[in-house]
């Protein structure tokens, strides 16, 4: 029996969590639980600590924390907002033509994924799941140099994070040795041979066409080498394997390209167990053919590659997939480029990859841009030639419409200015929705402590504008007269009749402090603008000292917003858009 409450009461309660910004209401579990389990109700009194200790663990969690935990334990109950159906997409060419539709995402581990990086993620997983075929994520780390631990995790999370799930896996340095075995073969039949031109000499003779003498050795001559160089015998530098190509192709990167090379550096996951690496092209190549991939979807930067990854499949004998190139997304005033970020975190200009001014997509989850708003974006675009260019204005639009349904609400009050009411009614508190559309989330407590005629609350200074003298609604609450606008600001209480316009308030005796980071472009006429990131200090009502961070938001007349940490006495967040 008391397992069989355990279960229910947290399946509850993680719902109800993650329904409504990260607290779970014990009443309304208690609520659940009895519906689902009536004989428990005789025995509330007996099981009440197990319940409330279990409402208490998930209101430790932070959002996130708790959104997870349901989608492992209770997936059937996770709410996610509507998703456009993926045949809005147009069709594949020649999907016939395979047994089973198997589509890749494969980055390298060397960084956080953004914007770019999730319209190949997104398209390759919905044409897999239109298909019904299968959807692998591939982690290309054959660049030791290039990659780091953290990048393989932070991977995984940014795609769950996105809704994506992959029915493989595949690392790529565990198949090293298969390589090596491909390119054993490649060498035998003459289609691969080892070069020992310096690294200068070879970049300039395939710069003018020209082949080498290299070109020209016996296969087993060349399996000598290689084997060296899988021994150890060879440094960093002075022998690569090359493609046996054309010299004189138009396609510079088809000339006689390198497939494997030495790399004295150690491998973050294979330490130093391994020297020899297969470049993006031939590692590529074998995976695409060992997962039977069909369906190639990359950008049109990949364009050239095309070209010498056919000629590995023709050159072992493999049917090839087919390569689909669309257009790069690029994002108004914010790098996607690892090579521009990067300086950019070095120098301090950003905070780290998940600076809210970044279009990574840990900045964007951090500055409020809900995943699903990013899908939505990506699926709308679709697999087009044609580059796009999106504007935080877009994005907030398509964000608007997947957050307003979910974010709650709360007042806070920029540039407070103190308001004193004379007259005013003795009020205790007053109750106001979390959400106007959904009642059933509850309200939030707003103790004003009116009494003996005066009420005192926090306003925005710029309501007050101009003198202030008018007649002012504070929402939820009651109507005033301003009176007297100075340091302080005095009004008389009016009525409670509903009159425009209404303002947000905060009572002056129970609030919390809250900085709000308020991001804009990082670059402007392709400069760094230093003051991209400001920071505005106001107040909020008390509820907001229960939020947890990571928690989407709504600041009434201000904007959505998303809780970036809470402390004792106050929070920060992030100003998403209005």
């Amino acid at each position: 029996m008391e397992g069989a409450v355990e279960s229910v009461v947290e399946k509850h309660a993680l719902k109800n969590a993650v329904s409504h910004g990260g607290r779970a209401d014990l009443n309304a579990v208690v609520k659940k639980l009895i519906a689902e389990l009536p004989e428990v109700k005789p025995r509330l009194r007996e099981v009440w600590p197990i319940i409330a200790r279990i409402v208490d663990k998930v209101n430790s969690l932070s959002l996130e924390e708790q959104r997870s935990l349901l989608e492992a334990k209770f997936p059937e109950l996770l709410e996610r907002p509507s998703r456009p159906e993926a045949r809005m997409l147009p069709p594949l060419p020649r999907a016939e033509g395979f047994d089973k539709v198997v589509t890749r995402f494969a980055p390298e581990p060397n960084g956080y994924l953004h914007l770019g990086h999730a319209k190949a993620a997104v398209l390759s997983y919905e044409y897999a799941k239109m298909y019904g075929g299968g959807f692998v994520l591939r982690l290309e780390d054959t660049n030791p140099r290039a990659e780091r631990l953290e990048f393989y995790e932070a991977i995984r999370e940014d795609l769950r994070a996105l809704g994506l799930s992959w029915d493989v896996e595949k690392v790529v340095s565990d198949d090293l040795e298969l390589m090596y075995e491909v390119a054993k073969r490649l060498i035998e039949a003459g289609r691969a041979y080892a070069c020992s031109c310096p690294l200068k000499e070879l970049r300039g003779r395939r710069r003018l066409g020209e082949e080498c003498a290299c070109r020209s050795r016996a296969p087993q001559d060349s399996l000598e080498v290689f084997d060296k160089m899988l021994e150890g015998g060879v440094r960093e530098g002075e022998a690569v394997v090359r493609l046996k190509t054309s010299m004189k192709a138009a396609n510079y990167a088809f000339r006689d390209p390198v497939v494997l090379r030495v790399v004295d550096h150690p491998h973050p996951l294979k330490g130093d167990r391994y020297r020899v690496y297969p470049t993006y092209d031939f590692a590529c190549s074998v995976e695409d053919h060992e997962q039977r991939v069909s369906h190639i979807l990359r950008s049109l930067e990949f364009a050239a590659r095309v070209e010498v990854q056919e000629a590995i499949f023709e050159a072992m004998g493999w049917p090839k997939p087919i390569a689909i190139q669309f257009g790069r997304l690029s994002m108004e005033g914010a790098p996607l480029s690892k090579r521009r970020i990067a300086p950019l975190i070095r120098e301090g200009v950003v905070k780290g990859w998940d600076d809210p001014r970044l279009a990574t997509l840990r900045g964007l989850w951090r500055r409020g841009v809900h995943p699903e708003a990013v899908r939505r974006l990506i699926l709308d675009v679709g697999p087009s030639k044609a580059n796009a260019l999106i504007t935080w204005e877009l994005l907030s639009s398509y964000n608007r419409k997947v957050v307003d349904p979910i974010a709650n609400r709360y007042f806070y009050v920029p540039r407070p200015k103190l308001l004193v009411v004379k007259g005013a009614p003795d009020v205790g508190s007053v109750k106001v929705k979390l959400h106007p559309s959904f009642p059933e989330r509850g309200q939030r407590e707003l103790r004003v402590e009116a009494e003996g005629g005066l009420a005192e609350v926090y306003v925005d200074a710029q309501d007050l504008e101009g003198g202030g003298r008018g007649r002012l609604r504070l929402m939820g609450l009651f109507n005033v007269q301003v009176e007297e606008v100075d340091e302080v600001a005095y009004a008389r209480y009016v009525g409670d009749e509903l009159i425009d316009p209404k303002v947000q308030w905060v009572p002056a005796k129970h609030f919390v402090k809250v900085r709000l980071l308020k991001p804009e472009r990082l670059f402007r006429d392709g400069e760094v603008d230093e003051g991209s990131l400001k920071v505005e200090e106001g107040v909020g009502e008390e509820a907001c000292s229960s939020l947890r961070p990571g928690s989407l938001i709504q600041f009434e007349r201000v904007g959505f917003a998303r809780v970036d940490s809470v402390e004792p006495g106050g929070l920060v967040a992030v100003f998403s858009h209005r």
